[in-house]
């Protein structure tokens, strides 16, 4: 008789991030909820059914095969959940005191890096910081108007001070324009707060 992998259980600190973000970067069907897991399903049958755990999430390595158009060979991508593959990097994440901002936020800590949690709600900001150091993270909490450069200044000050240069930042904090309204940016120069070195990335490239 032949064994094959039903399923496995993947601990994450945000079940339903981590199961659509593994869905999406492999083009598979939205994950289904089944309590207390999230279940996202391979091409295989393989079902990797995601699991909330506050603490102790333990790094682990997962390699999936995808074909590839006019290969011989079908490509591999890699997927380190919780291994640290953004250590030593710096994240500045905009809006990042709720909702899809602090998804992000969370998401690059549990991949190492020291994420400034930015809002103008210090209470939500500090949420969402607590959370990630609890959890084993660094955070710093910021807050800023971003459309005044003095104080989108100040804040890059701040980080560099506390965290050093920012090296992956992700604009979320912003408004819908009105018609007729100028640009908002306080500032002869409109600049991002990290207008050099930004690194663009994408950790989870497959290969």
């Amino acid at each position: 008789m032949t064994a094959k992998l039903d399923h496995t259980i993947v601990y994450s600190r945000d079940k339903r991030t981590a199961a659509v973000f593994l869905a999406e970067i492999l083009d598979l069907p939205a994950p289904t909820p089944i309590e207390p897991f999230l279940a996202a399903k391979t091409d295989n049958g393989v079902t990797l059914d995601f699991m909330d755990q506050s603490t102790g999430v333990a790094p682990a390595h997962y390699a999936f095969r995808r074909p590839q158009p006019g290969h011989h060979y079908p490509s591999v991508c890699h997927w380190r959940r919780g291994m640290r593959t953004l250590q030593n990097r710096v994240a500045l994440v905009t809006g990042s005191s709720r909702g899809i901002g602090a998804a992000i936020a969370r998401l690059f800590a549990d991949h190492g890096a020291a994420v400034a949690i930015h809002g103008r709600d210090r209470a939500a900001i500090c949420t969402v910081a607590h959370g990630i150091v609890q959890g084993g993270g660094k955070a710093l909490q910021v807050a800023a108007d971003v459309t005044d450069f003095a104080e989108i200044e100040a804040m890059r000050h701040l980080i560099e001070k506390e965290l050093g240069p920012v090296h992956i930042q992700v604009a979320n904090a912003g408004r819908e324009k009105l018609a007729g309204e100028k640009p908002a940016l306080k500032t002869p120069a409109a600049r991002g707060p990290c207008a050099s070195g930004l690194l663009r990335i994408h950790e989870m490239a497959c290969d």
